[in-house]
């Protein structure tokens, strides 16, 4: 018999299904909190790395790129 319950409204609900739910929040919940550590250190970078603030600038511009492609590259596959 399966670990998996079917309530009567049809839905599906068992253990698999609230890790899932867990690793799938802990997952979108990365992009927030990247972006979140990072901006706040952007002048020490700036000054750390002898950089103008527009080129560090660019470093998020290049993050926020590179997480939607990976995004429409891992989202069908992960379909």
């Amino acid at each position: 018999m399966s670990d998996i319950a079917y309530a009567s409204h049809g839905t599906v609900s068992g253990p698999k299904h609230w890790r899932t739910l867990v690793i799938l929040s802990a997952l979108m919940a990365f992009g927030a909190l990247a972006t979140d550590m990072y901006l706040p250190a952007l002048p020490s970078m700036s000054l750390a790395l002898h950089a103008e603030p527009g080129s560090i600038e660019l470093t998020i511009s290049g993050y926020v790129v590179g997480f939607s492609l990976g995004q429409l590259l891992w989202g069908p596959i992960g379909d």
